[in-house]
């Protein structure tokens, strides 16, 4: 297994792992579960053991921050932020708030 990994695993260091998933940013036309899909297998490359709570509040916190495709989203969303603990709730909201503001646009385009 290890000789798998070490041909067709990422090789880069837990260093540099860490610095991609804390500067990792929602991309141009990425949907907020692309982004946090993106998130949860960085977070996994990392090859680290992580209780529970960190895994969420490293996911649920990374996960807001990176919200830069919209500005709108992310102001919109800041109260379910700072009132949702559960990483998973917080993305399904998220995915609320997006489809909503979608519709908007729609409906003021057409």
């Amino acid at each position: 297994m290890r000789e798998m990994e070490g041909m067709y695993g990422d090789v880069c260091s837990a260093e540099e792992l860490k610095e991609r998933f804390y500067s990792a940013v929602q991309r141009e036309g990425e949907s907020v579960v692309d982004y946090s899909l993106r998130l949860e297998r960085l977070l996994c490359s990392y090859n680290i053991d992580l209780d529970r709570e960190s895994r969420n509040q490293m996911l649920r916190t990374r996960l807001w921050s990176g919200l830069v495709k919209s500005q709108e989203l992310k102001n919109v969303s800041r109260f379910k932020y700072e009132t949702v603990e559960e990483y998973v709730q917080l993305r399904i909201d998220l995915r609320q708030i997006e489809q909503k503001l979608e519709g908007f646009r729609k409906v003021e385009e057409g």
